[in-house]
């Protein structure tokens, strides 16, 4: 690397050193609250001054002093709390960031709207040596924002990805410095900057839904060279990257590269040897994710096994003490498993890994997350570990559920929604909609990733139909990889809702669906068009299934236009949650006009609307304000003329609480 005004290449390790060290806090609570609030307000103040004069320049056309002084303030201030502990600095800076974005005075499109403009301009003069005065603040200012997005806060993602042409500009510069940074002539200020960028596109990298326009602009072709770097933390950097944006096929770029798997491996290990647990300026945590992300790929799976990785997973699983790496752990575990020659070895304890008895003892854990994970991996491997001689109690003690013993008809039965946590708003909408049609439906709306392994197993296992809401995310779930090859293991019917522009489903998501005719809802057509043709498919291939006509509600479906993928307005939502009632149907099926004058005066109720009620209708408004609730407010308003709000309480009531006794 080529050295420019007398300097050394800033030590990598080193910068990183301080901010991995636990240290114990001396301020109180209380004390720590209103240092917090300080800072907060001075930082803001900063950040005004950045506002007013973000357009000023020298006559030399330079960033003017003081300028470059709050640039400089706001790159101090990410450290201001270096000495407390980790989980209050991590407090400060997620308060940081907030002010950073905020619409009257937002930080970091300035500083993006800078960057872009110097290094489109060039930071260097006429005989080519670098100008501090135009250098010092751009750095200050990239590697702020390497700090501030790794925190990982998808709003301050989101704000730079809007930045295009700041993005642009990092991208080609990535095109320029490739060929002097593989010949080892890259200038230090180039290096430092080539660092960064780097640092700051795996930070965006590792948010999901940054993934789409990272691929847009470019990114995997303009990253892939960086991986044959003599510089180890250009390296891993790019590996990391590389793992988080490709897809089934260009994921064998990685495998294809055996030094850089051997390489990744390596790195796990120093840093988990590390004093301060890190190797090349990266935490265990941080190698350990770029191992799961590695994997998630299946022609990568395998790969990474064989390159040694089990042992060292093992290790960090079986380790409570650091937790966020425990769990990073325990997920690249599972993601493992899914390959069936890797579950294969794991059952058998090839080696003598373990890796079964770690899932076994910590699907009990304390930690919430590290529970679920274990259970779902082994619920993943229960086929397998039932035909082990010495697994096969210990999986029957666990209650996993078996797809052979399974029934096929139940009186229970409904439309399941398989989906990604990222669609829910969109996916919430076309259940309402679905269930508006007369539909049972099934859908995981309060926490996808912390649903019990029983509930899901069970909402397959009585699913007549399954949405798969297929897109990038949803193939890289291991939670929707399990649901969706349960569903395929029952031989349930299955219809594909796309959620993604541009996306194709691939690996195994590819195989599940395959030629399926799908429904695409990722915003390229009318919603309304495909809601209304979803619903004709359900409704047909359920009459199919009973080989008899279902008869369902005489209502139109009104549904509205989307924009963007959010629903500007629609006829009607449902709250989707089933009132638990204890009444015996039947019998108020057989009520006589006598029986049912009565239970109309004591829930003081009106004979001139409901009067003309029969039993049968009763009981199917019961069922009908469980199963769609918007169906039966739209029913009693216009079938039964019941408008005042009173009138409709006393109704809902009386339904709940029927006494068939009485």
């Amino acid at each position: 690397m080529a050295t420019e005004d007398g300097k050394t290449e800033i030590d990598e390790e080193e910068e990183k050193d301080d901010e991995t060290r636990e240290v114990v806090d001396i301020l109180t609570e209380t004390d720590f609250e209103v240092k917090k609030l300080e800072l907060l307000e001075k930082a803001k103040k900063t950040m005004k001054e950045i506002n007013n004069s973000q357009h000023d320049r020298t006559s030399e056309g330079h960033l003017t002093e003081t300028l470059r002084s709050s640039i400089l303030k706001i790159y101090n201030s990410y450290f201001w709390l270096k000495k407390s502990s980790i989980k209050r600095r991590t407090e400060y800076r997620l308060l940081l960031a907030g002010e950073l974005i905020l619409n009257d005075n937002n930080t970091l499109v300035i500083f993006c709207e800078l960057c872009k403009t110097i290094l489109h301009s060039g930071y260097r003069n006429s005989e080519g040596k670098s100008v501090g005065a135009i250098f010092k603040p751009l750095k200050n200012m990239i590697v702020f924002l390497q700090n501030i997005t790794d925190n990982r806060d998808p709003n301050v993602c989101k704000t730079i990805l809007e930045q295009s042409d700041f993005l642009k500009i990092l991208i080609q510069k990535l095109h320029e410095w490739k060929e002097p940074h593989l010949k080892q002539e890259l200038k230090e200020n180039d290096n430092i900057l080539l660092t960064t960028t780097l640092g700051t596109l795996h930070n965006i990298a590792q948010d999901e839904d940054s993934i789409p326009k990272l691929r847009e602009i470019g990114i995997i072709e303009a990253v892939q060279p960086y991986i044959d770097s003599s510089s180890e933390i250009k390296r891993l950097a790019s590996l990391a990257i590389l793992a988080n944006v490709v897809n089934e096929e260009e994921s064998r770029i990685l495998q294809s590269n055996d030094d850089l798997i051997t390489f990744m491996v390596k790195s796990l290990k120093k840093a988990m040897h590390s004093k301060i647990r890190r190797c090349h300026g990266w935490s265990v945590r941080e190698i350990t994710r770029t191992v799961r992300m590695v994997a998630r790929n299946n022609v990568n799976k395998r790969t990474v096994v064989t390159h040694g990785t089990l042992p060292l997973l093992v290790e960090l699983a079986d380790q409570p003490k650091y937790t966020e790496e425990q769990r990073e752990a325990v997920k690249a575990l599972w993601t493992l498993s899914f390959d069936k020659q890797n579950q294969s070895e794991m059952i058998e304890n090839k080696d003598n890994i373990c890796v079964i008895d770690i899932f076994i003892r910590h699907s009990k854990s304390e930690d919430s997350e590290v529970r679920r994970t274990c259970t779902k991996a082994l619920w993943t491997m229960k086929d397998g570990l039932r035909t082990s001689q010495y697994y096969q109690q210990i999986v029957e003690n666990l209650k996993l559920p078996d797809a052979s013993k399974t029934s096929k008809a139940t009186n229970d039965s409904h439309v399941m929604i398989s989906y990604n946590w990222g669609h829910q708003k969109i996916m919430k909408h076309i259940c309402s909609f679905l269930r508006n049609s007369g539909m049972k439906v099934w859908m995981d709306i309060d926490d996808m990733h912390g649903s019990t392994l029983q509930a899901m197993a069970t909402a397959v296992e009585k699913a007549d139909i399954v949405l798969v809401c297929f897109s990038q995310k949803y193939k890289n779930s291991d939670n929707c990889r399990a649901e969706a090859e349960y569903a395929f293991q029952l031989k349930k019917k299955i219809i594909p809702l796309k959620m993604e522009g541009g996306y194709k489903a691939d690996g195994w998501l590819g195989f599940i669906i395959g030629a399926k005719l799908f429904y695409d809802f990722s915003g390229k057509y009318a919603f309304e068009n495909k809601m209304k043709e979803l619903i004709k498919d359900v409704q047909t291939s359920l009459q199919e299934m009973t080989d008899t006509a279902t008869i369902l509600p005489n209502t139109d479906i009104k549904v509205q236009a989307l924009e963007n993928n959010h629903v500007v307005s629609f006829s009607s939502t449902s709250s989707a949650k089933s009132t638990k009632m204890t009444v015996e149907i039947d019998k108020v099926k057989k009520w006589t006009p006598q029986r049912i004058a009565g239970w109309l005066d004591k829930n003081s109720l009106p004979r001139n609307l409901l009067g003309r009620l029969t039993g049968i209708e009763i009981a199917f408004l019961c069922v009908l304000v469980n199963e769609s609730p918007d169906m039966y407010y739209k029913v009693i308003g216009e079938q039964l003329g019941v408008k005042d709000i009173l009138t409709m309480a006393k109704l809902r009531f009386a339904l709940e609480v029927l006494d068939t006794n009485a």
